[in-house]
């Protein structure tokens, strides 16, 4: 039932914030979009709701004001109950916070994964397709984001899935990292 909940809450945090997106690139300030050096374009910063974090904007809230015990230093300890995992801190001005108060650590076109400080548990969401490629591009990426081994991450709560998507078959399933064994 919890995990139910969880993909619900995953679907419509990733609904609201594909509208962001869009709102943002087709009524944005100037063409559209926002882009950076050299024209190049970039995905705008969006938020999930009230408690957003960013580099500037109306209506963002500073990670610090979010979580103001949040660690400073480069790494810091997850609790497991197969001991510490030390990971690199991304509880950082660029992170986006979503209502619930989980944390986006990054997203891209394909997958993006959040970490829920309440329950310590992370969520990859793969959101395209074929699902074993980008899955197994998503966990290589989530690894080298949080700095940790394949074995440290295996001691992680982390659950990969795909985020609401009507006809996807996969569509409200959840499984382990591909590289931990059962």
């Amino acid at each position: 039932m919890k995990l139910r909940i969880i993909f619900i809450v995953v679907g419509i945090v990733a609904v609201v914030v594909i509208i962001g997106l869009a709102t943002l690139y087709f009524a944005g300030p100037g063409s559209g979009g926002s882009t950076g050096m050299a024209g190049q374009s970039q995905a705008p910063s969006v938020g999930t709701g009230a408690a957003t974090s960013g580099t500037g904007g109306t209506g963002s809230t500073p990670i610090a004001e979010v979580y103001p015990s949040a660690p400073t230093g480069m790494f810091f300890g997850i609790g497991t109950p197969k001991g510490v995992v030390e990971v690199k801190n991304f509880y950082n001005p660029s992170s986006t916070v979503g209502e619930d108060g989980t944390i986006i650590i990054k997203q891209t076109p394909d997958y993006w994964f959040a970490y829920n400080p309440q329950d310590s548990s992370f969520w990859v969401a793969v959101s395209g397709t074929p699902f074993a490629v980008v899955r197994q591009a998503a966990e290589a990426d989530f690894i080298v984001t949080l700095g940790v081994s394949q074995a440290d991450a295996c001691k992680l709560n982390v659950s990969v899935g795909v985020p609401y998507s009507a006809g996807n078959p996969l569509n409200g399933q959840s499984f382990p990292l591909g590289f931990c064994g059962l």
